[in-house]
């Protein structure tokens, strides 16, 4: 039973509405074990894929649920057009992950399998969440002693090394925290989510999330929902069902050239989205004044850090150089490993080898996303390499993702679902290759209908 019913919707009370139901969250944001931050992302909207995807543990959540009060949409007397604004209506029209058998069953498997073993430990039933602590504090301290070594002397070299010690809190920290999924502690993942993306990358957390997890993880390669997808285009074209221009022929060349540019554009489409509070077609609708706050604090951090304190030690002259390599080392190498798991032949909808894959969640993850490396790679990527696991289940720690994979590919041979994977030593040079030839292929392909 839920806790209340409802039957007004209260402006400035937060709604969100999941298989149907419309919840107020409003006073559940701040106690979520995720971290408001997370919960946020589903107000004013449909959240139904990113609930699903983002709780394992279903016994615990449904529980959640039965407590929030739950609005009787059919006794409220709003203006239907403003009720559904505060709601998130329409309701979500693209596959749901609970409705996938296979979703179902891995579930299952990994909870019994993964998780259970993994909780035996701490005595407890593990979420999945945490156990990285460890290998988080590691990083950040590396990190702490190079950019120790650019401020005292900013160079090429050290303006490369901290190019690359950001991307890794890049991929190692702030990408797990952000996903709710680096420590049990939603409030640690939140001050963690900050500093390894706001302050060392120099990239808005907020804007992230809603980009990332609520845009991108939903619909990957979906050439209408997906940002990852269009956000680029038209100057490159990920997709064939995109206008073609004679200038893609080039892509696969020039985008090598603008990659390592990307924090340049960062910094104005941050400012631009938050200010507007949109993002490509998805609204803060969630959104606090004190996340606005921390985006604006991030960005004066950010580039005090990294051009104002050395600047001011060095001179301008001196540092610009070394900053410069930080900016484009660090741009190319973090842009590249998100690149490589969606932009290789047979991940784009059209390429399927099941069309049904359209119309089940969990098969439409796994077809427009690849594995590859090993657990080398998996520490160099921060466990990004585990692509397949991740989009499947992006709330867990990356560390648990290796334990994941060999249960993933058994259920994909059982239903025939190709699960593209790229092993060893050798695999990134080898997807990047996979990632030039798709870009050249998206720039000569004609458009295909969605």
């Amino acid at each position: 039973m839920c806790l209340a019913q409802q039957n007004a919707l209260t402006p400035g009370r937060q709604y969100l509405t999941i298989r149907g139901k419309v919840y107020d969250v409003t006073d559940f944001v701040e106690t979520h074990p995720g971290g408001s931050q997370l919960v946020s992302l589903g107000v004013g909207r449909d959240a139904t894929i990113l609930f699903e995807s983002h709780h394992i543990r279903t016994d615990v959540v449904e529980k959640a649920l039965q407590a929030l009060p739950v609005v009787d949409m059919s006794k409220v007397a709003a203006n239907p057009a403003e009720a559904a604004k505060m709601v998130g209506m329409p309701l979500e029209q693209f596959a749901l992950p609970g409705d996938s058998a296979l979703y179902r069953t891995l579930r299952k498997r990994i909870r019994e399998e993964v998780l259970e073993p993994a909780g035996k430990g701490w005595r407890r039933v593990s979420s999945g969440r945490g156990g990285l602590m460890s290998e988080t504090i590691f990083g950040l301290f590396v990190w702490g002693v190079i950019v120790a070594a650019y401020l005292y002397s900013p160079n090429l070299l050290t303006g490369l090394l901290t190019g690359l010690a950001g991307y890794w809190t890049g991929v190692g920290v702030q990408h797990t925290a952000n996903h709710g999924g680096l420590s049990r502690s939603g409030f640690l993942n939140a001050i963690l989510g900050f500093i390894a993306c706001d302050v060392t990358i120099g990239k808005s957390s907020l804007e992230w999330r809603y980009h990332h997890l609520v845009s991108h993880h939903a619909y990957c390669n979906d050439s209408e929902l997906d940002q990852d997808v269009f956000d680029l285009f038209p100057v490159l074209r990920f997709t064939d069902e995109k206008p073609l221009s004679w200038f893609h022929r080039y892509q696969h060349f020039y985008m090598w050239i603008l990659l390592p540019f990307l924090w340049f554009s960062t910094q104005v489409a941050d400012v631009q989205k938050t200010m507007s509070r949109l993002t490509g077609n998805i609204g803060y609708f969630g959104v606090s004044d004190t996340e606005i706050q921390l985006m604006w604090l991030g960005k004066v951090l950010h580039i005090t850090l990294m051009l104002g304190v050395p600047a001011y030690i060095h001179g301008i002259t001196r540092v610009m150089p070394a900053f410069l390599m930080f900016v484009f080392s660090g741009s190319l190498v973090l842009t590249t490993m998100f690149l490589v798991s969606h932009n290789i032949d047979g991940a784009l909808p059209s390429q399927f080898a099941q069309q049904s894959s359209r119309n089940d969640w969990a098969k439409y993850q796994i077809e427009t996303t690849a594995t590859w490396g090993n657990w080398f790679w998996g520490k160099l990527a921060g466990g990004l390499n585990y692509q397949v696991e991740h989009h499947l289940f992006p709330s867990v720690a990356h560390n648990l993702y290796p334990k994941m994979q060999p249960i993933i590919k058994e259920e994909c041979a059982k239903i025939g679902i190709p699960y593209k994977s790229w092993d060893g030593y050798l695999a990134f040079p080898k997807i990047v290759y996979e990632l030039f030839a798709q870009m050249r292929t998206n720039g000569r392909t004609p458009v295909k209908a969605a």
